[in-house]
């Protein structure tokens, strides 16, 4: 346990049993913010025992003189160690007296260890976000050599349970079919990977990492993971991938449509508009009243094939509301039809961007190699999300 520079505050790794305080904690913040609760025990297990996270040395509470956890903090890193990446939270009623600021200072600490395992060649930066609502997280940053390099919104689209959704038009030799758990999870890891391959900060994640998260999520539903695959010369090729949850911790009547990729060959078909205008219709017939997904803000300005409705960052923790005007072509395609109050919903995040830490001469400034060709979303999935999403 450390004392945090110029207050009466304590740093503590946070344990196991934890878990109900620390999920008080976020939801409070949450509320204070977003107007919703956004995180549940379940959920908050399965991220703190991540095999690439580790509390005792990935996290810390700040506690009062009592001992309770009033704030808390979070650095994620994992190979080739480039983009270590900062969350953190402060209790509405502690903001405001430089608790984050001594957050920050262990965090950046930390990121700046993470940052030493990188290879030698690689142009490395150190992330974080915060939702738009939260200007005082958005000052703390900048202040500390931070700046915003992307944003990220999250689009919602009400359901009339008396209008049933447009059926999906399925491209000229692909068909949809079922997930089977084990068979297919190699290929769907391939498919997704290729699919975001181009997208902004990507970084390629092992396949038993990323079968553990995809499958291990408390609200993981193998009847939502939706494969179009090419029967082309008697095959069963999977070319795209929709892996839906069937609804948020904050929000159980919005279905969620969390990974929506298309291989790069199979792109420009309209593969992912009919895998949406499926999900769409899938959670029409289970009586959701919402379905959301999380896009770019660069989707509507790319010329490339490729996008990420996550993009990366965990949305409970990243989106925010819609404080700043989306790019024209998405505000003009949702003013075209009856959900112009859907803009409301639509949320926004502030990335920052790296700065050069302390005592780190030999890193390199800017963003790495794979940023610069890595600004790419498909103009067929934006225009897909646009008018399923507009009318």
């Amino acid at each position: 346990m450390t004392t945090l520079s110029g207050s009466q505050l304590l740093l503590r790794p946070p344990t196991m049993a934890d878990i109900p305080a620390a999920v008080a904690l976020m939801n409070a913040v949450s509320l204070a913010e977003q107007g919703a609760s956004q995180e549940d025990a379940a959920q908050l297990a399965h991220e703190w025992t991540t095999p690439d996270f580790d509390l005792a040395t990935d996290a810390r509470f700040a506690l009062d003189a009592a001992g309770r956890p009033i704030a808390y903090v979070e650095v994620w890193d994992r190979p080739p160690h480039v983009h270590p990446f900062i969350w953190g939270c402060v209790h509405p009623d502690y903001q405001g007296q430089g608790i984050g600021a001594g957050l920050m200072d262990w965090a950046e600490a930390r990121a700046a260890e993470a940052l030493r395992h990188a290879p030698a060649e690689a142009r490395v930066s150190v992330r974080a976000s915060t939702v738009s609502t939260n200007a005082r997280a958005a000052r703390l940053l900048t202040r500390r050599g931070f700046t915003v390099v992307r944003h990220f919104w999250r689009m919602v689209r009400e359901l009339d349970p008396d209008v049933t959704p447009e059926l999906p038009d399925w491209p000229e030799g692909i068909t949809l079919r079922p997930y089977f758990p084990g068979l297919d999870d190699r290929m769907i890891h391939r498919v997704v990977m290729d699919s975001f391959r181009d997208h902004w900060g990507f970084i390629e994640e092992p396949f038993e990492a990323w079968v553990r998260r995809a499958k291990g999520r408390p609200n993981f539903d193998p009847s939502l993971w939706l494969l179009a695959v090419t029967t082309a010369s008697g095959g069963d090729e999977i070319v795209g991938v929709a892996l839906c949850h069937p609804a948020l911790s904050e929000d159980p009547e919005m279905g969620w449509v969390g990974s929506l990729g298309v291989r790069r060959e199979w792109r420009r078909r309209g593969i992912a508009r009919a895998l949406l205008q499926y999900a769409i219709g899938e959670f029409h017939r289970r009586g959701r009243a919402r379905v959301g997904l999380g896009v770019d803000a660069a989707a509507c300005t790319s010329r490339s094939g490729c996008a990420s409705p996550g993009s990366g960052i965990n949305t409970k923790k990243s989106c925010a509301r819609g404080r700043k005007s989306p790019p024209k072509r998405w505000a003009e395609a949702l003013r075209a039809g009856p959900l112009t109050a859907q803009r409301k919903l639509c949320y926004s995040v502030e990335g920052f961007a790296p700065r050069r830490l302390p005592g780190d001469a030999a890193e390199s400034e800017g963003v790495d190699a794979s940023d610069r060709t890595s600004i790419h979303c498909a103009v067929e999935r934006a225009c897909a999300l646009l008018s399923l999403f507009g009318r």
